[in-house]
């Protein structure tokens, strides 16, 4: 049997699953929609998804969790932040949040 589910559902089920603390509200709906766009009819499995993404406070902070190394030069935060956006997304799927931060794709 197939249950359709919508954004609400969605996020409940992280909280039903007790991984309500694996993502942001913001990081949720984010994903949400990502994943209604690139497969409407995937199957919801909650451990999975967080097995598969990871949310992050910034692209600097995720690329840094990969050994991403910046230009030694660049010293202001926005070239920073956008020199990592770039790298990570050169290496796998990039979500961003309304909150600001990122949802990445592990790799």
């Amino acid at each position: 049997m197939h249950q359709i589910i919508d954004r609400t559902a969605f996020i409940q089920a992280f909280t039903t699953m007790g991984r309500a603390h694996n993502f942001s509200r913001a990081a949720l709906v984010a994903l949400f929609e990502y994943l209604e766009e690139v497969s409407p009819e995937l199957e919801l499995d909650v451990i999975g998804l967080c097995c598969e993404f990871t949310e992050y406070g910034s692209a600097f902070e995720a690329a840094q969790d990969f050994d991403y190394a910046p230009d030694p030069e660049e010293e202001d935060v926005d070239t920073l932040e956008e020199s990592a956006l770039d790298w990570l997304r050169g290496k796998t799927c990039v979500l961003d949040t309304s909150g600001g931060g990122v949802i990445i794709a592990n790799f």
